[in-house]
């Protein structure tokens, strides 16, 4: 995830009161065994996530990851969050 993109979430969920509570970024881990490794639906690592103070909420029920717009820091950050929440999504696709 490149600093363009992540501007541009900021963006958005600083526009929008809809996305107050956070957006899918595509980010997951397995629910089987214990492995804990984020990974991208791309099957890429996730790696240096710049991850809320609050994370894990549940490492053992949350197994999605959504990307929130810190009040207090004003920065992009990750949270594990429940997979059945419903949350607007973002998409990257090929330029």
């Amino acid at each position: 995830m490149n600093q363009t993109l992540l501007d541009e979430v900021k963006s958005f969920l600083g526009n929008n009161t809809d996305w107050q509570d956070g957006v899918w970024v595509g980010l997951e881990r397995s629910i089987f065994g214990t492995d804990l490794d984020w990974m991208w639906v791309s099957d890429s690592k996730a790696e240096n996530l710049n991850w809320n103070s609050s994370f894990p909420v549940d490492r053992f029920n949350n197994h999605c990851g959504k990307m929130i717009l810190d009040k207090e820091s004003k920065q992009i950050q990750f949270l594990d969050a429940n997979c059945h929440d419903e949350l607007p999504f973002v998409c990257q696709g090929p330029v």
